[in-house]
This record gives C-alpha cells, structure tokens and sequence, in this order.
C-alpha cells in the first residue's frame, strides 16, 4: 500500500491544494455575497450553480478527457477555475457571479473526473479501496483546512471584502497544476459505460434513486449555504469558517465505523438511521437556536451535516448490492446525475425561503428532507428484504465523484461478492 501510496503522491498533493481552495472559495462567496448586499434567494441560485456545473461536468467531461487526454484537460481547468475566482472581484453582479459558479462547478468536476480516474487505474483490486479512502480523508482534511485563513490571518488580511483571499484560492489552484504536470503515473483509459434509463434504475432500487436525490438536496444547502446561515446568525467570520468545516471533520471521523455497520445489516436500516439521527439533530437545533451557544451550534450543524456524505456512499453501496454487475457503471452515472440534479435545486429553494423567513428556514427545511429519507426507508425496508450474500462491500464515494471514478469500484466490490 505505502509504494502505491508514494506512486500516486502527486496526485494526493494536487488534490490537497484543491480542495483547500474550494473549502476557501465556498465560505468566501457566501460571505462576500452577503457584504455585496446580495438576497438569500441569490445567493441560493449562486450556489446551486456550481451543482449545475457539476452536473455537466459529468456528463461532458469525459469525452473531452477521451478527445484530448487527462494532463491537458486538467491543465485547462485548473487554469480556468483559477481565473474564474477572481473575477468574482472584478465584477459583483448577482446573474455573473451564478455564471461564473455554473463554470467553476464545470472546471472543478472535470479536474476531479481526472484525479479519480488516475487513482484507479494506478491501483490494484487489492490496494483500490484504500487509495481511495486516503484521497478522501485528505479530500475532507483540506476542506476544513481551507477555512484556516480565515481563522489565522489578521482581518485586514482575511477581510472577505478585499480580493486577498481570492487571490489565495486562485494561488492554490494554480498550484496544483505543477505536481499533476510533472507525475510520472500513467494517465488512464476511459471506457464508455453500458446505458441505463432512468426508468431501469427506479425499477432496481426505488430507495436509492427517491434517497440520492433528496441528499443531494440537503447536501447542496448544508454545503453552499452554510455561510449565509452563519451570517444570518450573527457569526463572525472565524466562526462561520468553523462552521463551514465542521461538516467535513465530523463526517469524516463517521465515515468509517457507519461504514462497516452498514456491511453487517441492510443498509437501507443504515441510511434510515443516520437520516433519522440528522432530523432528529435538527430539530433540536432548530427549537433551541435563539437560546444554543454558538460553539454547541456549530458541533450540531457538524453532526447533522457530515452525515450527508456518509448517505450518499450508503446509498451507492445499497445500489451495487442490487444492479447486475455489468450494468454497474451505468448506474453510477444516474446516480451521479440524480444527486447533482438534487444539490442544484437545494439551494434555490433554501436561498427563497430563507429570504422570507430567515434563519430558521434553513434548519426546519434540513429537517423535511432527511425525514423524508428516513421514512422512506423505513417504508422500503418493509417491501423487499435484501439477503446477506447479495451485499457488496462498503466503500466510501465522494458525493461528486464522477462516472469513471466510481465505476471500477464499483465492479471491484461486485467481484469480490461474485459466488
């Protein structure tokens, strides 16, 4: 594992470098778009565009990937994403900004598509799933620790209201270009995955479509909104970059042991469960927010929020236990779309109701979505029981990985349960 570890160190250094700079970049926007004088519901279709960018991206990327290869398209959009940010500074008009995320999602999904993609053609059936999880722990460490400039700096360094820290995350996207650009790992094959509809998917596995779209839903607003509900709160901005990361901390220190529960008993129970516990964390919140401290607040928005991600890798685990083998990658992709198609509408929503009832709105609206979920579940759990032998290893998927970077996962764990 360690020499496959140093093989793929370029790779886990350049995704360091952008992940800190989206943790960054996601609280700046928020922040700044507050300061600009920009409404919630704006700000809510500002953030939904990097979802909706997202979702293009993983349906267009992977033909510019076949057309021109990995290094020259992650050298295109690791130079785009790192101009995009600042002009953010440049021009602060609500409708631009939305364009400029819709491109930003675009350009990030494409140099992850790129990333996961290296990843698992460097790896072998043995050594894959751990690659993957180093990738995301250091995927979910850089987030929170894109917050830190926000915590460290001297405010008139930090100030959201000046371009410094634009200019921060365009640095650090720029950087990531050089250890991809000079790695020595070969850049992978992409092959084109079997069709599935919609409709097929459905018929599969009922829970795991309604589930990935409602988690996108909620991830998409605990993610883009989550300093516009500090700021709504009356946080400074040390403690809205707190809060951003607490999601990432939490959910990353519960990936693991939810993980290998959910290998023992029906994960539709699992999902149900977190589900449950983040409505439940929820609306503990919500009754008590006018009267909670403000660090207990933001220890229950880390809760509540990091199970989402452990949600979405349920909930493609519980849809490799049912889809045939070959039809597996295919149906990573739908369910990629799914849970894009849920996190770009998310926040439009949030960001209107939120404009009308404040701060509130975005923790009762948290509160249907995973309801909805838990209840389903529970509900599916009384129409088909699912048998020990046709489960499949659990492995933990990034909520925005792409088609070619979950689909050999995916075949991996089917073969591993093949009898």
């Amino acid at each position: 594992m360690w020499a496959m570890t140093r093989t793929l160190a370029a790779i886990f250094f350049a995704i360091a470098l952008l992940m800190t700079g989206q943790g960054l970049q996601t609280s700046l926007l928020g922040i700044r778009g507050s300061i600009e004088g920009f409404s919630d519901s704006w700000l809510g279709i500002i953030m939904s565009g990097f979802f909706l960018g997202f979702l293009l991206a993983s349906i267009k990327a992977p033909s510019l990937i076949r057309a021109v290869g990995h290094i020259r398209v992650f050298a295109a959009f690791a130079s785009l994403a790192s101009v995009i940010i600042l002009l953010h500074t440049l021009i602060t008009e609500p409708i631009i900004w939305f364009i400029l995320r819709v491109a930003t999602g675009f350009a990030m999904a494409s140099l992850y598509i790129v990333i996961e993609s290296w990843i698992n053609q460097s790896s072998t059936n043995e050594t894959r799933g751990q690659m993957l999880s180093i990738y995301m722990i250091i995927a979910y460490a850089s987030i929170a620790v894109g917050q830190l400039p926000l915590l460290i700096l001297p405010p008139e360094v930090s100030n959201p209201a000046s371009a410094t820290m634009f200019m921060t995350v365009s640095i650090l996207v720029s950087f990531a270009l050089i250890p991809v650009s000079l790695t020595r790992a070969p850049a992978p094959k992409i092959e084109d995955p079997e069709s599935l509809t919609m409709k097929e998917i459905y018929a599969y596995t009922p829970f795991g479509v309604i589930a990935c779209f409602l988690t996108g839903v909620g991830q998409g607003c605990i993610i883009g909104l989550a300093a516009v509900f500090g700021l709504a709160m009356g946080f400074s901005i040390q403690e809205i970059a707190i809060l951003s990361a607490s999601p990432f901390i939490i959910g990353g220190i519960l990936q693991f042991p939810i993980g290998s529960l959910s290998d023992k008993i029906d994960r539709r129970l699992v999902a149900s469960l977190c589900a449950i516990t983040a409505s439940a964390t929820t609306i503990i919140t919500a009754i008590y927010l006018t009267n909670i401290d403000n660090k207990l607040l933001i220890a229950l928005f880390g809760l509540f929020g990091g199970l989402s991600p452990i949600l979405y890798s349920i909930i493609v685990a519980h849809t490799n236990d049912i889809i045939p083998q070959k039809k597996m990658i295919a149906a990573s992709a739908r369910l990629i779309m799914i849970f894009g198609t849920g996190s770009a509408s998310g926040p439009m929503v949030l960001g209107i109701l939120m404009d009308y009832y404040g701060a509130p709105s975005f923790l009762w609206f948290i509160v249907t979505v995973y309801s909805i979920i838990a209840f389903y579940g529970f509900y599916r759990l009384t129409r088909r029981s699912i048998a020990p032998e046709e489960k499949a290893d659990y492995v933990f998927l990034a909520s925005r990985a792409s088609t070619i970077a979950t689909g050999p996962i995916l075949e991996e764990a089917s073969d591993n349960n093949t009898p």
